[in-house]
């Protein structure tokens, strides 16, 4: 089987040649055709994400790479038996690629079962954006890349907040936090649930909250293992730490990515003061 390092570098590639190819369909008058679903429902697919989608499919098995793919269109694809489950969403941020918001990404977090079966099986993986560079990865041999340079973490992170909440009462959680830290930064949703782990990972935001339970494991394996393998906290709101199953469809109640464990806390603190959080 291959090592967690050659990993990192078969699924930063494909990744980057999936991004490429969105990039391309872009152009095309059919990217936007619909596969599955309707235009008023969260899981349609349209052909751009079916297309990236099966990119990835052919090049594991071009690689010889064999287990199960776990990916947001087809469900569970049986990559020929082997340890190896590929957690794999072809475009997030689609409502942004469709509308010409260019904050999207490509992402492939891979799990080695041998070593269990939920999220901190997760060994290797990429993210990357399909208009702007550079890609990310990481493996737990090697640790965080951004492009093929390890990463450098910032000692402090800029004053930004990366959150994602429906319920009008979960925005308290914002509002006290950036009362404790004196945060007169921006708040920012910008669509990609992915990039935005990432970049608050790399200092260019404090925390990173979700408390939609609209999140599922192929938006948040790779990007949450990055984080985390980069020293960042990462668990529910109420902090509670967050290892749910790779084997299937898993959702993920609430997310908090913290810098570090200083914001963490005081972003846990916040989201204690909340009852009504998704269980």
């Amino acid at each position: 089987m291959a090592s967690p390092k050659d990993l990192r570098r078969i699924v930063l590639r494909i990744a980057g040649e999936a991004a490429g190819l969105l990039r391309d369909l872009r152009s095309t008058s059919t990217y936007s055709e619909i596969i599955k679903g309707t235009r008023n429902v969260d899981d349609t697919t349209i052909r751009a994400d079916w297309e990236a989608e099966q990119l990835i499919i052919d090049r594991l098995r071009s690689e010889g790479l064999r287990g199960v793919m776990l990916t947001e269109e087809r469900g569970k694809v049986d990559l020929g038996g082997g340890p190896l489950i590929f957690i794999v969403d072809p475009l997030d941020g689609s409502k942004n690629y469709l509308s010409g918001i260019p904050w999207s990404s490509v992402s492939i977090a891979v799990a080695d079962t041998t070593r269990g079966t939920r999220l901190d099986s997760v060994v290797a993986g990429a993210v990357a954006p399909v208009f702007q560079e550079p890609p990310y990865s990481f493996s737990v041999d090697e640790g965080c890349f951004q492009a093929s340079r390890p990463v450098r973490r910032p000692e402090n992170p800029l004053p930004m907040i990366f959150s994602y909440f429906e319920a009008p009462g979960v925005a308290r959680i914002v509002e006290l936090y950036r009362a404790a830290t004196g945060h007169k930064g921006p708040v920012r949703s910008l669509g990609s649930a992915a990039l935005e782990i990432i970049y608050t990972a790399l200092g260019r935001a404090e925390v990173f909250m979700d408390a939609r339970a609209r999140l599922r494991i192929v938006d948040i394996a790779a990007a949450t293992a990055f984080a985390r393998l980069c020293g960042s906290p990462v668990s529910d709101i109420r902090g509670i730490d967050i290892n749910p199953p790779v084997t299937e469809m898993s959702r993920i109640n609430s997310l908090l990515v913290a810098f570090n464990e200083e914001k963490w806390r005081i972003a846990v603190k916040a989201g204690e003061t909340y009852s009504g959080m998704p269980h």
